[in-house]
């Protein structure tokens, strides 16, 4: 009975540890530039017209690459609001206001 519950030990352990060490590697998109973040805006907005009134958009001086996340912050104004996108390198964003 003792060897049944050490075998089942040492099988709960390596499956445990068998992830260890399998990180993703990070996409890095650092090279990119102001035709990704149209790309990446005019996509969102095609999905989400409801975001954006008139469907236009400017894009502000100060993107900025955060190399400990691997993403873009990304100033722009639409209407009458200031926003930034945080820009993905496989180019999903998210919007907030600034």
């Amino acid at each position: 009975m003792k060897k049944a519950y050490g075998l089942l030990a040492m099988l709960c352990a390596g499956l445990v540890l068998a992830g260890c060490g399998e990180e993703k590697s990070k996409q890095e998109c650092s090279n990119e530039g102001e035709a990704f973040f149209t790309q990446s805006l005019d996509s969102y907005f095609v999905k989400h017209p409801q975001a954006i009134e008139n469907g236009s958009y400017t894009l502000r001086p100060g993107a900025r690459y955060d190399s400990n996340n691997n993403w873009w912050v990304v100033p722009f104004d639409y209407s009458d609001k200031k926003a930034q996108a945080l820009l993905s390198c496989d180019g999903h964003l998210e919007i907030t206001l600034r």
